[in-house]
Protein backbone atom coordinates (compact mmCIF):
# COMPACT_ATOMS: atom_id res chain seq x y z
CA UNK A 1 0.00 0.00 0.00
CA UNK A 2 1.07 3.61 -0.46
CA UNK A 3 1.80 6.04 2.00
CA UNK A 4 -1.55 7.72 1.32
CA UNK A 5 -3.67 5.02 0.76
CA UNK A 6 -2.21 4.14 4.78
CA UNK A 7 -3.45 7.98 5.77
CA UNK A 8 -6.49 7.78 4.57
CA UNK A 9 -7.30 4.40 5.64
CA UNK A 10 -5.68 5.52 9.10
CA UNK A 11 -7.91 8.82 9.09
CA UNK A 12 -10.74 7.01 8.13
CA UNK A 13 -10.19 4.14 11.31
CA UNK A 14 -10.32 7.68 13.59
CA UNK A 15 -13.08 8.65 12.71
CA UNK A 16 -14.94 5.56 12.94
CA UNK A 17 -13.74 4.81 16.18
CA UNK A 18 -15.04 8.91 16.64
CA UNK A 19 -18.58 7.79 15.29
CA UNK A 20 -18.93 4.51 17.03
CA UNK A 21 -17.89 6.00 20.78
CA UNK A 22 -20.47 9.57 19.91
CA UNK A 23 -17.97 11.73 20.59
CA UNK A 24 -19.16 14.08 17.81
CA UNK A 25 -20.63 16.62 19.65
CA UNK A 26 -19.55 15.86 22.88
CA UNK A 27 -20.69 17.07 26.26
CA UNK A 28 -18.00 18.62 28.27
CA UNK A 29 -18.04 18.30 32.11
CA UNK A 30 -18.39 21.64 34.38
CA UNK A 31 -15.79 22.84 35.27
CA UNK A 32 -14.57 25.23 37.61
CA UNK A 33 -12.26 28.10 37.59
CA UNK A 34 -10.30 29.87 40.61
CA UNK A 35 -8.37 32.78 39.67
CA UNK A 36 -6.30 34.84 42.66
CA UNK A 37 -7.46 38.60 42.97
CA UNK A 38 -10.13 38.16 39.81
CA UNK A 39 -12.28 35.61 41.35
CA UNK A 40 -14.17 32.23 40.23
CA UNK A 41 -15.81 31.12 37.11
CA UNK A 42 -18.44 28.24 36.95
CA UNK A 43 -18.16 26.65 33.66
CA UNK A 44 -21.63 24.66 32.78
CA UNK A 45 -23.40 22.85 30.21
CA UNK A 46 -20.14 22.94 28.12
CA UNK A 47 -20.04 20.63 24.68
CA UNK A 48 -17.05 20.52 21.96
CA UNK A 49 -17.54 20.00 18.00
CA UNK A 50 -15.67 18.91 15.30
CA UNK A 51 -13.97 16.00 16.65
CA UNK A 52 -14.80 14.29 13.63
CA UNK A 53 -12.65 16.26 11.77
CA UNK A 54 -9.90 13.74 13.25
CA UNK A 55 -6.89 12.66 11.13
CA UNK A 56 -3.66 11.49 10.79
CA UNK A 57 -0.77 14.26 11.65
CA UNK A 58 2.27 11.99 11.92
CA UNK A 59 3.73 8.61 12.01
CA UNK A 60 1.58 6.01 13.76
CA UNK A 61 3.05 2.61 15.01
CA UNK A 62 0.86 0.09 16.07
CA UNK A 63 2.44 -3.24 18.03
CA UNK A 64 0.90 -6.27 18.65
CA UNK A 65 3.42 -9.06 19.30
CA UNK A 66 4.10 -11.60 22.04
CA UNK A 67 0.59 -10.94 23.31
CA UNK A 68 1.25 -7.55 24.42
CA UNK A 69 -0.71 -4.73 22.20
CA UNK A 70 1.10 -1.00 21.95
CA UNK A 71 0.13 2.23 20.19
CA UNK A 72 2.10 5.29 19.25
CA UNK A 73 -0.22 7.63 17.47
CA UNK A 74 0.28 11.08 16.03
CA UNK A 75 -3.08 12.89 15.10
CA UNK A 76 -5.07 16.03 14.86
CA UNK A 77 -8.37 17.83 14.44
CA UNK A 78 -9.62 20.87 12.50
CA UNK A 79 -11.92 23.78 13.43
CA UNK A 80 -13.03 22.42 17.69
CA UNK A 81 -15.87 24.74 18.75
CA UNK A 82 -16.02 24.69 22.46
CA UNK A 83 -19.34 25.89 24.06
CA UNK A 84 -19.95 26.98 27.83
CA UNK A 85 -22.40 29.00 29.93
CA UNK A 86 -20.28 30.87 32.45
CA UNK A 87 -20.80 31.83 35.64
CA UNK A 88 -18.58 34.59 36.86
CA UNK A 89 -17.94 36.33 39.74
CA UNK A 90 -15.18 38.93 40.31
CA UNK A 91 -13.75 40.04 43.31
CA UNK A 92 -17.01 38.23 45.55
CA UNK A 93 -19.01 40.87 44.75
CA UNK A 94 -19.87 40.77 41.33
CA UNK A 95 -21.78 38.57 39.68
CA UNK A 96 -22.23 37.93 35.55
CA UNK A 97 -23.49 35.35 33.39
CA UNK A 98 -22.06 35.16 29.96
CA UNK A 99 -21.59 32.66 27.03
CA UNK A 100 -18.06 31.53 26.43
CA UNK A 101 -17.14 30.10 22.89
CA UNK A 102 -13.72 29.09 21.64
CA UNK A 103 -12.72 28.08 18.55
CA UNK A 104 -9.62 26.14 17.91
CA UNK A 105 -8.06 25.72 14.05
CA UNK A 106 -6.48 23.34 14.74
CA UNK A 107 -5.04 20.57 17.16
CA UNK A 108 -1.98 18.18 17.05
CA UNK A 109 -1.29 15.64 19.87
CA UNK A 110 0.25 12.58 20.04
CA UNK A 111 -0.65 9.49 22.78
CA UNK A 112 1.41 6.32 23.76
CA UNK A 113 -1.62 3.41 24.76
CA UNK A 114 0.07 0.27 26.28
CA UNK A 115 -1.72 -3.04 27.02
CA UNK A 116 -1.21 -3.65 31.10
CA UNK A 117 -0.06 -7.03 32.61
CA UNK A 118 -3.64 -7.46 33.31
CA UNK A 119 -4.65 -7.27 29.72
CA UNK A 120 -5.75 -3.86 29.54
CA UNK A 121 -5.12 -0.78 27.85
CA UNK A 122 -3.92 2.31 29.45
CA UNK A 123 -3.16 5.34 28.75
CA UNK A 124 0.96 5.73 29.26
CA UNK A 125 1.66 9.22 27.63
CA UNK A 126 -0.27 12.43 26.23
CA UNK A 127 1.05 15.40 24.64
CA UNK A 128 -0.90 18.04 23.46
CA UNK A 129 1.65 19.33 20.78
CA UNK A 130 -0.69 22.45 19.14
CA UNK A 131 -3.26 24.28 19.44
CA UNK A 132 -3.11 27.13 16.86
CA UNK A 133 -5.68 29.57 16.31
CA UNK A 134 -7.38 30.04 19.32
CA UNK A 135 -10.57 32.42 19.52
CA UNK A 136 -12.34 33.10 22.60
CA UNK A 137 -15.45 35.55 22.90
CA UNK A 138 -17.06 36.05 26.42
CA UNK A 139 -20.88 36.99 25.43
CA UNK A 140 -22.76 38.55 28.74
CA UNK A 141 -26.29 38.34 28.85
CA UNK A 142 -26.13 42.17 30.23
CA UNK A 143 -24.11 44.62 28.47
CA UNK A 144 -23.08 48.07 28.76
CA UNK A 145 -21.96 48.05 31.82
CA UNK A 146 -18.23 49.79 32.46
CA UNK A 147 -17.41 46.95 35.26
CA UNK A 148 -19.24 44.47 33.28
CA UNK A 149 -16.75 45.30 30.41
CA UNK A 150 -14.20 45.25 32.45
CA UNK A 151 -14.73 41.52 33.47
CA UNK A 152 -15.30 40.19 30.40
CA UNK A 153 -12.31 41.75 29.04
CA UNK A 154 -10.15 40.36 32.29
CA UNK A 155 -11.83 36.67 32.12
CA UNK A 156 -11.13 36.72 28.32
CA UNK A 157 -7.32 37.01 29.23
CA UNK A 158 -7.40 34.34 32.15
CA UNK A 159 -9.57 32.06 29.27
CA UNK A 160 -7.08 31.88 26.79
CA UNK A 161 -4.10 31.67 29.18
CA UNK A 162 -5.47 28.60 30.82
CA UNK A 163 -7.68 27.04 28.31
CA UNK A 164 -4.98 24.98 26.60
CA UNK A 165 -4.21 23.40 29.77
CA UNK A 166 -8.02 22.05 30.62
CA UNK A 167 -8.26 20.98 26.87
CA UNK A 168 -5.51 18.60 27.61
CA UNK A 169 -6.72 17.86 31.48
CA UNK A 170 -10.03 17.21 29.46
CA UNK A 171 -8.77 15.12 26.32
CA UNK A 172 -6.85 13.19 28.53
CA UNK A 173 -9.83 12.31 31.15
CA UNK A 174 -12.21 11.34 27.88
CA UNK A 175 -9.23 9.28 26.52
CA UNK A 176 -9.00 7.09 29.51
CA UNK A 177 -12.69 7.13 29.63
CA UNK A 178 -13.15 5.29 26.45
CA UNK A 179 -9.85 3.01 27.59
CA UNK A 180 -12.12 2.09 30.13
CA UNK A 181 -15.15 1.16 27.87
CA UNK A 182 -12.91 -0.53 25.74
CA UNK A 183 -11.57 -2.39 28.07
CA UNK A 184 -14.97 -3.55 29.08
CA UNK A 185 -15.77 -4.76 25.64
CA UNK A 186 -12.74 -7.04 25.44
CA UNK A 187 -13.41 -8.54 28.76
Amino acid sequence: TTAESYTNTFTRVLRLGTKYLKLDPMALPNQVLDFSLFGRVLLLEGSVSGLSSIRQTGTNLIRAENGTFSASIDLGTEQLHVNYTALITAAKFSHLVAYLSAFVRMTRMALVISETDAGELQLIRFQLINFDGLEVTLDALKHGDYLINAIIRNALKMFRSTLKAKTEETIVREIRSSLNYLNKLLS
